[in-house]
């Protein structure tokens, strides 16, 4: 018994380093690629092998009917994309290339969904909730670590060759985490931050309570340092927590209690900061300073602003003719045009990236793929309230982002695994049912 309990945890560890390093791509030293893109790999692999011996043992053919859905909406939007690179005559294929993302996420997928059924039986919303959770505490953690000590940070940074190139000036006043940076990090942890009120009604023991109110405090300030992005998603949090809906059984006196640790635990972490050296609080400040500058704003000046967003006002830009905004004009990035200035436009706005690449038309379907990733991902849930929640909550957190920037959560909806969980249609050869 005890052997087999040290594999389980074994098996968990690996679940844990697999979710975090599939989150965060990291490209290590002597790697073809970064990680998310290997864990994807293997998990198509996997799932050729799976094919095969279907066919080779069962004779049957067994396909997903939602990831066939979803894959053919991935090639809709890249055909869509093509036609308008022909009839813009560009060559800018980044929507073109998107059905191979789209598979690689789903590899990635999965092959976590295997390894869970493995361990726990099958595939649980609440375990792959903890484990996402965990993942981006541990990162934010290790960005804070990277702030406030040069030997972490040279250690980090030396091994992921894909930092980015402006890291040094940025560090000097935020938080860059391992594989984790600007935008990207405020979209992780805005994500973490509304999955843990949707995870609570699952919690059995008062010690998970107390991890899920830890995470948030730590994710959501932690986060802010990243990117002040990470607020949404703590706004979105809040507000699930405060609607009058009842997630499922005793939640109201979870979320109490969840409440209640949130304002205790800081009550036990606050006086650490007095035995910090007086460099470090300055340090970590600097960092606050950034992260929540918004309110350091308002009280200071009565305005809510950053400098992000008032340079963010400056790329709303709209087109000025009608088939640019139905059709696009085939072009994302400024390169296409000989410019090295960035974003076509100018803009990095996520809907007028979109629109200016493919129109309104390729955006809704854009949009689309998403809520239909959304819903799928999760459609095993049983709990109907968290559902709902779930799928309004993170489509809501998705069309808000892309007024700052274009963000695309399917690659972190994969990871709930709904689309292999359904009964699949089947093609048998030496019987009589054929579909």
């Amino acid at each position: 018994m005890q052997n087999f309990l040290k594999y389980k945890t074994l098996e968990k560890i690996l679940i844990f380093f697999l979710t975090f390093f599939y989150i965060y791509s990291v490209l290590f030293p002597g790697m073809p690629a970064g990680t998310r893109v290997l864990i994807g790999a293997l998990g198509i692999l996997i799932s050729l092998f799976d094919f095969i011996v279907e066919i080779a043992i069962k004779k049957t053919i067994r396909f997903s009917k939602k990831s066939l859905k979803i894959i053919f909406l991935s090639l809709l939007i890249a055909l869509f994309s093509l036609l308008v690179l022909v009839f813009k005559h560009t060559s800018d294929l980044e929507f073109v290339k998107y059905p191979f993302f789209i598979i690689q996420w789903f590899g990635g997928g999965y092959l976590l969904t295997i390894m869970h059924r493995k361990v726990y039986g099958s595939i649980k919303f609440e375990n792959v909730g903890f484990f996402i959770v965990a993942s981006v505490l541990l990162q934010v953690i290790i960005a804070f670590l990277m702030f406030v000590s040069s030997p972490i940070r040279d250690l980090f940074t030396s091994i992921n060759l894909n930092e980015p190139s402006t890291g040094e000036a940025f560090r000097e006043f935020r938080l860059v985490g391992f594989a984790s940076y600007y935008f990207g990090a405020g979209i992780i942890c805005g994500y973490a931050l509304i999955l843990i009120p949707l995870l609570i009604p699952y919690t059995g023991k008062k010690s998970q309570i107390r991890f899920l109110a830890f995470s948030f405090i730590l994710i959501l300030a932690l986060g802010m340092m990243m990117s002040r992005t990470t607020m949404l998603g703590g706004a979105i949090a809040v507000l699930i927590m405060i609607l009058p809906f009842k997630l499922g059984l005793n939640s109201r006196k979870k979320v109490r209690l969840f409440l209640m640790y949130t304002i205790i635990i800081p009550l036990f972490v606050l006086p650490v900061f007095f035995l910090l050296d007086d460099k470090l609080i300055e340090t970590i400040q600097v960092a606050s300073e950034f992260g929540f500058e918004m309110f350091y704003n308002y009280f200071n000046e009565g305005s809510l602003s950053t400098g992000s967003t008032d340079e963010m006002k400056e790329m709303y830009k709209l087109p000025n003719n009608s088939v640019t905004y139905l059709f696009g004009d085939g072009i994302f990035y400024a390169n296409q045009l000989n410019d090295s200035s960035g974003y076509y436009m100018g803009t990095d706005i996520g809907f007028l990236r979109l629109v200016y690449y493919f129109g309104i038309i390729g955006s809704l379907l854009f949009f689309l793929l998403q809520f239909v990733v959304l819903c799928k991902s999760i459609s095993y849930v049983i709990n109907k309230r968290v559902k709902i929640l779930f799928i309004v909550s993170m489509f809501l957190f998705l069309l808000v982002l892309n007024f700052k920037g274009l963000t695309d959560l399917i690659f972190l909806n994969v990871l709930f695994g709904g689309f292999w969980l359904n009964k699949r249609n089947k093609i048998t050869f030496k019987g009589k049912e054929l579909i």
